[in-house]
């Protein structure tokens, strides 16, 4: 089989391996440093970056440095999480471990590109159980975990969020403009989780667990309604904030 570079794909490469291995500090590297280490023509060089910039893979600094970008970012954050690999391990018992103290379900979730994504999810031996796989399918703005991601996102990923799910609307208190998001978010922050109630039988509650760099993650716990009452809640809710007091310091 003939080996087919394409010559633009592999330079574009060429740049990301440079900005992500070479510049470990993520300072930023001017163009014509770039062009000296990649070979490329300053002009071509340009353009290339122009379109890595805006495909989120490469960002540009006030002082017109460049760097990695978010979606870098994201794909190592969540690479940190793939099944078999030491933290995804420590976190898959920590998370089986609360869904059996509480026995209840227990979701950890992480915001990637915008996207809330479910990284482990562990279901409890109660007869009556929350079916998790229909949760997945839903809006951002419709799990409590999601709204936390949302909550506790940068301003960069909160405008991607918004550009992905545009505004919430019925999925969550009929937030149609900025001002009413901006209110609904900084009403979590202030509280520190998201809780809901769905069609009077679902209960759901979700705390953050922030890493030292921002890493934003979330863990939520969904129940039926009938087994929450007042001293249940309390119950999941500091439970809930141990383990994410506990997870983050893996990050």
């Amino acid at each position: 089989m003939s080996k087919t570079i394409i010559n633009s794909i592999n330079k574009a490469l060429t740049i990301l391996d440079i900005l992500v291995f070479e510049d470990f500090e993520n300072e930023g590297i001017a163009l014509s440093e770039l062009s000296k280490m990649t070979e490329i023509k300053p002009s071509t060089l340009h353009n290339i970056l122009k379109t890595m910039v805006h495909c989120g893979y490469v960002q540009q600094y006030d002082n017109l440095k460049y760097a990695a970008g978010m979606k870098c970012k994201s794909i190592g954050f969540l690479n940190k999480f793939s099944p078999g690999l030491p933290l995804y391990n420590k976190i898959e018992v920590i998370i089986s471990a609360l869904s059996k103290k509480l026995s209840e379900a227990v979701v950890f979730a992480v915001l990637i590109d915008g996207n809330r994504i479910p990284v482990v999810t562990c279901n409890n031996d109660n007869i009556i159980k929350v079916d998790c796989r229909s949760l997945e399918q839903k809006s951002i703005y419709s799990l409590v975990t999601g709204r936390i991601l949302t909550a506790f996102a940068n301003q960069n990923n909160l405008e991607l969020i918004k550009e992905k799910w545009g505004f919430p609307g019925e999925k969550w208190d009929n937030i149609n403009t900025d001002l009413e998001l901006s209110k609904a978010l900084k009403n979590i922050q202030e509280k520190g989780f998201a809780e809901n109630i769905e069609g009077n039988s679902l209960y759901s509650i979700a705390v953050p667990a922030v890493g030292e760099h921002g890493e934003i993650a979330s863990i939520g716990c969904y129940a039926p309604l009938f087994r929450c009452d007042d001293q249940k809640r309390i119950k999941i809710l500091n439970e809930l904030k141990k383990t994410a007091t506990d997870i983050k310091n893996y990050f």
